[in-house]
């Protein structure tokens, strides 16, 4: 494990809904054990691969942008589900198959996180159809 001097701040924002994510990524970590040696962008290119095809992008940016992207529609979709906390949310990730923990630990640490909101009586129009065909291949 490593000191802690490139550390980078990312805001990743669901412009539709406002939901979001705010992570911190030390670029300097080294996670290592007696068999195996990762870096930080090792660490970011396995999560990403290992929920898309293996080797899908030529540029570490683009892994980087990728697992930004990801990490905020898992963080999304737990706290829909679950209508949990920053540390549920935090926990939840980090026990997820193919993925490193987010505690900071690790050298990826989620700080902030708003919760994907929809209000019932703002978020949807409701119109009434006059007329309508109905097309069924069965009955067709």
């Amino acid at each position: 494990m490593s000191s802690m001097k490139n550390i980078q701040r990312y805001t990743i924002e669901h412009l539709p809904t406002s939901a979001g994510l705010t992570v911190e990524i030390n670029f300097d970590f080294i996670w290592e054990n007696k068999k195996e040696r990762f870096t930080m962008m090792q660490m970011i290119r396995s999560m990403v691969d290992f929920f898309k095809r293996p080797g899908m992008f030529d540029s570490n940016e683009k892994y980087l942008d990728a697992f930004l992207k990801q990490i905020t529609e898992i963080a999304m979709s737990i706290s829909t589900q679950r209508n949990c906390t920053l540390n549920d949310l935090i926990k939840e990730i980090g026990n997820l198959e193919g993925y490193w923990k987010v505690d900071g630990s690790e050298g990826i640490r989620v700080i902030d996180f708003c919760k994907l909101r929809l209000d019932n009586s703002i978020d949807y129009q409701v119109t009434k159809l006059d007329s309508f065909s109905y097309f069924s291949p069965s009955h067709n």
